[in-house]
């Protein structure tokens, strides 16, 4: 449960005066300091160069040089998701987004091999037990199954064809960076202010605000900030699976027979007592309480 043990840290009344602007406040999760010591250190002082490039030097020259608007006692971290020339932080959630393209670039031969074996017009392959027909049917299957029900829904077709593809690109790049960091939690909602400009360059919905766009964002926080917790925000975390059995020598076929089984079974399970549970306690404004 992260985010119920942290405490608290404000250094701001203490480098405010010589750095101003630069974020000394935050949260320290101490869960997250066990999980800290399975890291790399070059990924640890990548992460903490980064913040002080961008979280207190970038930031203090801003706010010196008057392009950055600074409020005595603020933490500065406006600066990072929403004011000023540069988001850095928004910008390194988006990298996730240039990483796998790179990757879907640079592997093409073999996601193109996959794609032409499973659709018959190659040999038929398979790799630890796992056949690319299965593999690409059943992903053609679930993309479309999620395309019908968004437009059987009412989502605008053309938000409903893009949408699910560009949430599968950036969760690829983020399971990329699980690899590296053994932990983290993406989210879609820092992805959200692309998604709306990915529906209004389709023609789902026009400038901000437009209710237009309710039924086709709300299908886009679902993938993964479901209420009910069913969601598909877990292909980075499956992916540890996936390194489990390669290091225990279990073949890639029976961690996604065990994969399926568990979604079905959870999915059954779940839809049968969460809403009771959420009435009992109080219903979303409360979700926290049973999990």
């Amino acid at each position: 449960l992260w985010y119920i043990h942290q405490v608290p840290v404000d250094l701001i009344p203490f480098t405010q005066g010589i750095l101003p602007g630069a974020t000394f406040a935050g949260a320290l999760y101490i869960t997250d300091v066990f999980v800290g010591q399975f890291m790399s250190l070059d990924l640890l002082a990548t992460a903490v160069l980064w913040w002080f490039v961008w979280g207190v030097l970038y930031q203090t020259i801003g706010v010196r040089l008057g392009i950055l608007p600074w409020t005595p006692g603020s933490a500065g971290t406006e600066f990072a998701w929403s004011v000023g020339p540069f988001k850095w932080m928004r910008f390194s959630w988006y990298m996730s987004i240039g990483l796998s393209t790179w990757y879907l670039w640079h592997y093409r031969r073999h996601w193109i091999g996959i794609l032409r074996s499973g659709l018959g017009l190659e040999k038929a392959k398979a790799e630890e037990g796992l056949s690319y027909r299965f593999v690409t049917i059943g992903g053609l299957v679930a993309y479309l199954t999620i395309l019908a029900l968004m437009v059987v829904a009412g989502v605008n077709a053309g938000f409903a064809l893009v949408i699910p593809l560009f949430y599968m690109l950036f969760m690829f790049g983020w399971t990329r960076m699980m690899a590296e960091a053994q932990e983290f939690m993406p989210s879609g909602p820092f992805y959200s202010i692309i998604a709306y400009d990915i529906g209004r360059a389709v023609g789902a919905w026009g400038p901000r605000p437009d209710p237009n766009s309710l039924l086709g964002m709300a299908f886009f926080y679902s993938f993964d900030m479901g209420g009910s917790r069913m969601s598909s925000l877990a292909m980075h975390h499956f992916a540890k699976s996936y390194k489990l059995a390669y290091e225990t020598r279990t073949l890639a076929r029976d961690v996604v027979f065990v994969g399926l089984l568990s979604i079905i079974s959870t999915a059954v399970f779940g839809y049968l007592t969460w809403p009771r549970c959420y009435a009992l306690v109080g219903g979303y404004a409360r979700s926290r309480a049973i999990e």
